[in-house]
């Protein structure tokens, strides 16, 4: 089915305010002949062109009526060639039905960023850092 597809990277807003991709949503099995279980994910135009890289790994985050949202790996290059380098990292997209308004409810996620600072007031440790490298 044609979906739209929204990137969230960052602040949502930004992410939403960026447009989606419009294409055929393929969620499959990464190896069909394997007992592994692991599903990839990508958006492809109607020549079956790629729109978006590809997610591994894909789990279902959340399911509405009015949309889904998708987690997987990504896997960027920074450079290409036999010797390319590869970065992975995880991405999460918004997918709506064709014409869907996507919105973000921003009293949720000025009351979320509230208790997340109330928390890092109390007990001085923050979760949003808990992956930080320094």
């Amino acid at each position: 089915m044609i979906f739209d597809v929204y990137v969230l990277e960052g602040d949502p807003i930004d992410s939403l305010a960026n447009g989606a991709v419009r294409g055929e949503l393929v969620i499959r099995k990464r190896y069909y002949n394997q007992p592994d279980q692991s599903l990839y994910a990508e958006v492809l135009d109607h020549e079956g062109k790629r729109l978006l890289g590809p997610l591994t790994y894909v789990r279902l985050v959340g399911m509405s009526p009015r949309g889904m949202t998708i987690e997987g790996t990504f896997t960027g290059y920074m450079s290409k060639g036999p010797k390319s380098r590869t970065e992975k990292f995880t991405r999460r997209w918004l997918v709506k039905h064709v014409g869907a308004k996507a919105e973000v409810n921003t009293e949720k996620l000025l009351r979320r960023s509230a208790d997340r600072l109330n928390h890092r007031a109390a007990s001085g440790f923050d979760p949003a850092d808990d992956n930080d490298p320094s």
